[in-house]
């Protein structure tokens, strides 16, 4: 599979923009003035924010992309206008100099906000506004195959209903980032991705999983949403498919260091791959993926494409910071390893098997010089990096590892799978790590093989092929 690219992906983000500014210096003594901390300010940065930062991630993933708001005529628009040109982001704004464009400036030292300042009005737009923001919506909607609504409540979704009525009447894909006690206004969106928080306010208090999942499927066919995403935190995501499926994807978090603009993220980078017509399962496990990597930065930021797509492969130079990932969560983990010289579909069925096993897979891979030294020069066919990223595309693989040993077992140490899973032409003492992971309480699974699947037989047919020639 190809890395992911999303130049063709045309995408037009409408809803609350605001700016995110950032106030950094420290703190060394208390004012005698009162009992305060003095603030030595040294330096602001700032950042696109809400819808923005939205339209700004799918700008960094390499996404055409448009944004639809309501802002002032004022200091901020000016700075939200620039920063829309840097990131190369058509800019749709409706200007009015009797609004005040929306701005939040946090203080920090030492990365730790001290302090937010809101600059924001409440009491909503004029009718001009709302009409306005229609009739450029209606004039560029054509020029986008997927509209994200950015929901922040901040009065610009007054008529989010008529909006995505438009959308469906041109055959669009309909992203939503939902606010509010009422999702009725979201009718027929094609994903809706509400947080735990948002969730439970509109369904009430779930007891356990399965009320969860029954509550999310009856809100998904009450309102005609095709998807609903639920994400929750350090539980990862759950999604509600169009066959009223639920599927989990365990967090990817790594430390934690800044949860500012991870909704926004999400929804970016899910709708982006949507744009690429990717299934929707897929879609979630990258946006899943993305989130994980933007609460470990600091501030409002962005994702880039390259984060995206080596984000779960590693070697065994740094299997520190996958050990530290596999730490996060109380997930279990399964464990496999092999060539993969020439995928095929046992290959294939046995990597599903061993998915289903836990929460997330692991899958060690030789390296070029390891084949060599275990199967001769003439292998490896396909070379490691090769390998490492067909592995990693596959939905049901969550990390890939590179080994120089001929065997994992410095690997297995390293992470201490619960699961061991290896094919059954072995037996449970010829899997290597095996008493390693069963003195700790692990458990080894034997999987079936699927006969006629064989990287050898597929090569000596080859090799047949053109002798034959």
């Amino acid at each position: 599979m190809n890395k992911l690219n999303f130049k063709k992906s045309k995408i037009l983000v409408v809803g609350d923009v605001m700016l995110d500014e950032y106030m950094h210096g420290s703190v060394e003594r208390i004012s005698p003035e009162a009992p305060v901390p003095v603030f030595n300010h040294e330096i602001s940065n700032s950042f696109l924010g809400g819808a923005a930062n939205v339209a700004s991630n799918l700008s960094t993933l390499g996404c055409n992309v448009g944004l639809l708001s309501i802002a002032g005529d004022d200091e901020t628009y000016k700075k939200i206008k620039n920063l829309l040109i840097e990131k190369c982001i058509k800019n749709y704004l409706i200007c009015d100099g009797k609004v005040k464009t929306i701005k939040k400036t946090r203080v920090v030292e030492k990365g730790h906000q001290l302090l937010r300042l809101d600059e924001e009005k409440n009491e909503g737009y004029s009718d001009k506004n709302y009409s306005n923001l229609k009739k450029k919506y209606e004039d560029v909607l054509s020029a986008y195959d997927v509209v994200i609504f950015s929901d922040y409540n901040k009065h610009v979704l007054r008529d989010v209903k008529d909006l995505i009525g438009l959308a469906k009447i041109k055959s669009k894909k309909i992203i939503v980032d939902p606010k509010g006690d009422c999702f009725k206004k979201y009718y027929g969106a094609t994903i809706v991705t509400p947080n735990f928080k948002e969730f439970i306010n509109i369904v009430g208090p779930v007891k356990d999983e399965n009320e969860l999942i029954k509550k999310a499927i009856k809100l998904k066919k009450s309102n005609n949403f095709k998807n609903l995403l639920i994400t929750r935190s350090e539980k990862g995501m759950t999604l509600i498919n169009k066959e009223n499926k639920a599927l989990n994807y365990p967090s990817k978090v790594k430390t934690v260091y800044d949860v500012t603009g991870a909704g926004d993220t999400v929804i970016a980078s899910l709708s982006a791959c949507l744009s690429a017509k990717m299934p929707i399962e897929d879609a979630v496990k990258i946006s899943n993926i993305a989130a994980g990597i933007v609460v470990s930065k600091s501030g409002t930021t962005s994702i880039t494409i390259d984060e995206l797509n080596n984000n779960n492969i590693f070697t065994s130079s740094n299997m520190d910071a996958l050990t530290k990932i596999l730490k996060t969560n109380n997930n279990k983990i399964v464990f496999t390893n092999g060539c993969f010289d020439i995928i095929h579909l046992g290959h294939i069925k046995s990597l599903k098997e061993a998915a289903d096993l836990g929460d997330i897979l692991v899958v060690g891979i030789n390296s070029d010089d390891s084949i060599k030294r275990l199967k001769g020069p003439s292998r490896p066919i396909n070379d490691e990096k090769m390998r490492s990223e067909v592995l990693s595309s596959l939905s049901f693989v969550d990390y890939v590892v590179i080994f120089e040993d001929d065997n994992p077992l410095s690997i297995i140490k390293s992470i201490k799978p619960d699961v061991l899973a290896k094919g059954s032409d072995y037996n449970k003492n010829q899997v290597v790590g095996s008493s390693f992971v069963e003195s700790y309480g692990g458990r080894i699974e034997l999987l079936p093989l699927v006969d006629g699947y064989s990287t050898t037989d597929i090569i000596t047919k080859v090799q047949k092929g053109k002798k034959r020639k």
